[in-house]
């Protein structure tokens, strides 16, 4: 008989693609324990919160609209008044079950949610202190004000945990750094990449000389200075072509850059089976799928150091990795790439090497086989 499981997931969707879902994982996680999806965060509750986010940013920036949604968007989740609301809905979510088993928690904007004699886990891409202090942008402006309090939740939240996973090394120290967990009790498990694999062949197939950037933010992923690098590449070499897939610029395209939108699946495969280079000099991203997904495809990326990055792209053998902001460095490392064929084709055979991390079956299993090791112990 399995175990109960109950995935408490405020971003839960049944989009397999979009950025937020893990699907992939709670379906392998259903071949080892009884999976039961717990969204306290109803439609009517996104609706609401959604609207008055909306209203607050026509107030504030109707000009710029979608940006100051999305801010706006974050900003109201990371409140104490928000956490403790949040963890209410989920705490009286889960008072409904029968109270066995165990509870996987997706990040740590809510909590601790527990029933006695269950064992709790929950995985992270990040936490609000690396947010914080990388990208402030995220963070409501009276956040000094209501920062003790907000930390003090956040971190009773993971201590409560029985095993906390994280994406990247880079979460896990910081857990253990800024919130003080105890080393054992945190574990690296990455993510797994949602594609489809394309055959070696088609991986290793000749290129021609494109770039490709692909984001769902501008400016946070590094878009102008993508835009930057490419119009001085473009001046030393004039048949180079760039393509922009997913959100619009907020500046002109420069001369041979073509932005193809929102694009369905199959066209975004095409693109990184047809492109030389992905470009991704983010300021700021946990563990961006889409380096995931551009691997998985045979494409080398130059990237920045920007928090779990360098633990996707591994520099000198599946792309470049380098300091974030440095539009010289991204421009001769596209160059010197370009330069070396040879090297290219060496990096795309990596590729085809390193995507095996991210295989959806080998991450469930990470994950699965903590699982159980715990919950043996605890006799759950």
């Amino acid at each position: 008989m399995k175990s109960p499981l109950f995935i408490l997931d405020q971003w839960a969707s049944p989009n397999l693609q979009a950025g937020t879902s893990k699907n992939w994982l709670y379906a392998g996680l259903a071949k080892s324990f009884d999976v039961a999806m717990v969204n306290a965060d109803t439609p009517f509750v996104k609706k609401r919160i959604g609207c008055a986010c909306l209203a607050k940013a026509l107030l504030a920036r109707p000009m710029d609209l979608r940006r100051e949604y999305h801010r706006q968007l974050e900003w109201a989740a990371k409140t104490p008044s928000a956490f403790g609301a949040r963890t209410r809905r989920f705490q009286k979510a889960l008072d409904r079950t029968a109270g066995i088993g165990a509870t996987f928690q997706v990040g740590c904007l809510f909590g601790p949610v527990k029933a006695p004699g269950m064992v709790h886990f929950s995985y992270h891409d990040q936490n609000v202190a690396m947010v914080e202090r990388v990208w402030p942008d995220w963070m409501p402006r009276h956040f000094p004000r209501i920062r003790e309090r907000f930390y003090e939740l956040e971190r009773a939240s993971m201590q409560a945990k029985d095993l906390v996973f994280t994406y990247s090394e880079c979460t896990r120290r910081s857990m253990i750094d800024d919130y003080g967990l105890p080393p054992e009790r945190v574990m690296v498990a990455p993510t797994a990449c949602k594609i489809p694999y394309p055959d070696a062949d088609r991986v290793l197939a000749d290129r021609k000389e494109k770039l490709l950037f692909a984001a769902t933010e501008f400016h946070r992923k590094g878009g102008d200075l993508v835009f930057e690098a490419f119009t001085e590449l473009r001046r030393r070499r004039p048949g180079l072509e760039l393509v922009l897939v997913g959100v619009a610029a907020d500046k002109p395209l420069p001369e041979g850059a073509r932005h193809l939108g929102l694009v369905p699946f199959g066209t975004l495969m095409e693109e990184y089976l047809s492109a030389s280079l992905i470009l991704h000099p983010a300021r700021h991203d946990a563990y961006p799928n889409v380096l995931k997904e551009a691997q998985a495809c045979g494409l080398p990326a130059v990237v920045s150091d920007s928090m779990g990055i360098p633990e996707i792209v591994t520099h000198g053998e599946t792309g470049i990795v380098m300091k974030r902001n440095d539009v010289p460095t991204l421009v001769e490392s596209v160059e010197g790439l370009l330069d070396a064929p040879d090297r290219l084709r060496a990096m795309r055979g990596r590729c085809l090497v390193d995507r095996d991390r991210f295989n959806p079956e080998s991450c469930v299993r990470r994950i699965a086989d903590a699982m159980r090791e715990v919950m043996e112990r605890a006799g759950a």
